[in-house]
């Protein structure tokens, strides 16, 4: 029964933080959270292993085998039907075929179909889970990063690095991608394909990726956040004084 919990809240809570609008919207709609101290607070990223580096970005370009003039699209996580890369796959498959110079990278596990079924895409390449603290010099050299499905923070990671990213019309975290990436209709290899050849022009991307760094550190980096609690606190201790 949301009024009680509503009750409870306006008596004795003064913040109550949700880590994503969808919790923000559960604990106004079933636990009865005024508007007054639900807060959304949103998941952060480590921009002290997570920022532009060129030099490093370039270096593992190399590494893989990849030239200036090719467009790296990237996609970390699992191979499932979840987070469904396999659209990306195709997308990738269809935008060579429209004459976009491009690869695609898959960095993540799943079954041995499921890779199968990535690596057996023309243009596309998988390679093994690699450690969040590994991590950063792949979504540096990447051009574009993509998720094609489910939310994931490493959205976050990658647009901290200065990577625009794509990812699907259905995500709910607007804040996530606006102003530092695309989206598509999702599950619609065509679709993402068109994205991919939007995200061509290396002064979109450019301005993408740099509005994406800005971004990350002022409201999403872990320092950000907790600056932000620390004021919340210190708002409530002086209030009760």
């Amino acid at each position: 029964m949301p009024w009680i919990g509503g009750i409870f809240y306006r008596n004795f809570c003064e913040k109550n933080y949700a880590a994503t609008i969808d919790g923000f919207e559960i604990n106004r709609r079933f636990f009865g959270v005024p508007d007054t101290c639900n807060v959304l607070c949103e998941l952060g990223v480590d921009t002290r292993l997570f920022y532009p580096d060129p030099v490093a970005g370039a270096a593992k370009r190399r590494e893989l085998g990849v030239t200036d003039s090719e467009l790296l699209v990237l996609y970390s996580g699992r191979f499932n039907e979840g987070k469904n890369p396999f659209v990306l796959a195709e997308a990738v498959r269809i935008a060579r075929q429209r004459g976009l110079n491009c690869r695609g990278f898959f960095i993540g596990n799943g079954s041995e179909e499921a890779i199968r079924h990535l690596a057996g895409v023309e243009g596309c390449t998988v390679l093994p889970f690699v450690e969040s603290s590994k991590l950063p010099d792949f979504y540096r050299a990447a051009d574009i990063a993509v998720w094609p499905r489910q939310e994931s923070t490493s959205m976050l990671d990658a647009a901290a690095t200065g990577t625009p990213i794509v990812v699907s019309d259905r995500v709910l975290a607007h804040e996530r991608y606006e102003g530092n990436g695309l989206t598509y209709r999702e599950n619609d290899p065509v679709s993402l394909a068109e994205a991919l050849q939007t995200l061509a022009d290396p002064e979109l991307r450019r301005t993408l990726g740099e509005h994406g760094t800005e971004k990350m550190l002022t409201r999403f980096s872990w320092k950000a956040i907790a600056v932000r609690r620390l004021q919340d606190y210190g708002e409530s201790l002086a209030r009760r004084r």
